[in-house]
């Protein structure tokens, strides 16, 4: 899931930004990638804080937060936002 931050430093929920994974695979490395994708409306562009926030299993577990990060500013430019789990 994703979660903006307010003005006042409160971390909210972005509905619409959560579930699974829409593509997990193994590089070379054999680490694990897994992928996530949102659009975002133009008018919304260049906002933030954001973070990402992942989770586990049914219990809904949190194991991974990402550092904050903003929207991208440009019509069709991709951001990658990368969280690292460690077992």
């Amino acid at each position: 899931m994703v979660e903006w931050q307010s003005a006042e430093g409160t971390w909210r929920t972005v509905e619409g930004w959560q579930g699974t994974l829409d593509k997990v695979e193994a590089d070379e490395a054999g680490d694990i990638i897994g992928e996530k994708a949102w659009w975002v409306y133009e008018s919304n562009l260049g906002q933030g804080p954001f973070r990402r926030l992942v989770y586990e299993g049914q219990a809904s577990r949190l194991i991974a937060i990402s550092d904050s990060f903003y929207l991208p500013e440009i019509p069709g430019q991709r951001s990658t936002i990368e969280v690292s789990l460690a077992r």
